[in-house]
């Protein structure tokens, strides 16, 4: 499984590559070279389509490739990988264009274009790299491609962000074609009932890590942009706002209840994710401060912060190794063939179930005595385990418990 993790891995990281370019050749051709709806369309249509490239590799290979035993390692992988494509492909676009301007006035604080100022300057002049100094080795970057910056850049970023709150929180997470095809059109014309009513309940099997990484999307772009974009932190809290109402009504009235996980992708994204939103907060700082000051700062002082972020990500991550992967016990006492796995189970439960019925416990067939919680406790467990390949549908209500498996006839030998 680790192989096919990071086969699957270089794949999705070379298809981002590929989006990230085709979303920073879009946003810099739009920008430089508007001629106005029909440029912001087709911009618009390359960034969509590279995004939905990402998204639908991630989930086909964490279910038909990578095969996770358990829910939660398959949402933490999937969280992984498109948070990291998202934050990716947003940064290196936004940032594209300190390296580039335009036809820029010197004698004005302005960082808009003015068209009488005469010749542009030529492409990645704005970057100045010397030998020396302070830091050994100076990357210095002009301060007036920096206020330029804010008309080229900054708009691209904005622009992202409102399309996020817009389109796929607005449209996609909220309105949702697909339930008003499922609820208006499916259902009406189901023979049954039953049919009708799975027409009104959408899956959620994948909703988390999809609500989630775009979450922590906002949450990182606004830390780490927000000391030359202060706008973001309003922002920040209003796209939280709608987002906690979106999620509110389709976990209520939508979808079906999501799967049981740990809390396994929580604590990957405190523990990862937002401490290094909080080193790149303290990089554009440093950086954004230094050129409205016009003081230059050493390369040094970036290479020591990044050295002591990632000694406390190293401390981090082998405190996070030190945790285990939850276990599923067997229900029953592993034998030689079919019929001693019947006989276990035929004994074992009935056993355990005539002796402890009383107080709502359960009792391990292999001898063991279970959690307090009884049967609440069995069903944890099950339900956090994903067996790869299989057709296993687990439905528990308050009144009983299916367990559905097309293949359970073949396993025991009673075909």
């Amino acid at each position: 499984m680790r192989a096919a993790g990071v086969r699957t891995t270089l794949l999705v990281a070379l298809f981002s590559c590929l989006s990230t370019a085709a979303i920073t050749v879009a946003n810099f051709m739009g920008t430089s070279h508007s001629s106005g709806a029909i440029t912001t369309v087709w911009v618009t249509m390359v960034i969509i389509a590279s995004n939905v490239v990402i998204f639908n590799l991630v989930p086909y290979f964490a279910v038909r490739r990578e095969r996770h035993h358990y829910r939660s390692y398959q949402h933490m992988h999937m969280l992984l990988k498109m948070t990291f494509f998202q934050i990716f492909n947003t940064s290196v676009s936004v940032l594209a264009f300190l390296f580039l301007t335009w036809d820029v006035d010197s004698n004005t604080a302005c960082p808009l274009s003015s068209p009488s100022s005469g010749r542009a300057r030529p492409a990645f002049a704005c970057t100045h790299m010397r030998l020396g100094g302070p830091g050994l080795l100076e990357i210095d970057v002009d301060a007036l491609c920096v206020s330029h910056w804010y008309s080229t850049g900054a708009l691209v970023l904005m622009n992202g962000l409102f399309g996020d709150l817009a389109v796929i929180l607005g449209i996609i997470e909220f309105v949702r074609p697909e339930k008003l095809f499922a609820r208006r059109v499916r259902a009406l014309h189901a023979a049954t009932q039953t049919e009708m009513n799975e027409g009104y309940e959408l899956d959620a099997d994948l909703y988390l890590p999809f609500r989630y990484q775009l979450t922590l999307k906002v949450v990182f772009l606004t830390a780490m942009f927000c000391p030359a974009i202060p706008l973001l932190l309003p922002f920040a809290s209003a796209f939280m706002f709608a987002s906690h109402r979106v999620d509110r009504y389709n976990l209520l009235r939508v979808l079906k209840p999501p799967p049981r996980t740990t809390d396994r992708t929580i604590t990957l994204s405190v523990l990862y994710v937002l401490p290094l939103a909080v080193v790149a907060h303290m990089w554009m700082a440093i950086f954004f401060y230094s050129k409205q000051a016009r003081l230059d700062v050493p390369l040094l002082y970036f290479a020591l912060l990044g050295v002591l972020s990632a000694f406390f990500m190293a401390r981090l991550s082998a405190e996070i190794s030190r945790r285990q992967a939850p276990q599923v016990a067997p229900p029953y006492p592993l034998g030689d063939g079919a019929d001693s796995r019947d006989d276990a189970d035929a004994t074992a439960w009935t056993e355990a179930s005539s002796e402890n019925g009383r107080d709502g416990k359960t009792t391990s067939p292999a001898g063991g005595q279970s959690d307090a919680e009884g049967l609440d406790a069995h069903l944890d467990r099950i339900e956090l385990y994903v067996p790869p390949l299989t057709a296993t549908l687990l439905e528990w209500t308050h009144r009983d418990l299916q367990v559905k498996h097309r293949d359970i006839s073949a396993r025991r030998g009673r075909g």
